[in-house]
């Protein structure tokens, strides 16, 4: 970790974040096959959160979904 810890929050509430190494690979389908697993894990049983807390995907992965949303509308296939 660079620098010191600290306490965050993002829409009131505390945050805690986990960064991925996406080498040799497409943030895109990395996020995609972490989602895979971690809905497999909860609907298996072996992931129980807590009420109140979710995951939520950001960085690099939704700016290459939004490119690609707008790239379908100016470049048709």
């Amino acid at each position: 970790m660079l620098g010191p810890q600290e306490i965050k929050g993002e829409r009131g509430l505390l945050v805690g974040y986990v960064t991925l190494n996406t080498r040799d690979r497409d943030e895109v389908s990395v996020v995609n096959d972490a989602e895979a697993l971690l809905q497999k894990a909860m609907e298996d049983g072996r992931l129980k959160l807590p009420p109140g807390y979710y995951w939520e995907w950001s960085g690099q992965f939704q700016n290459q979904v939004r490119a690609t949303a707008r790239l379908k509308i100016l470049v048709p296939i």
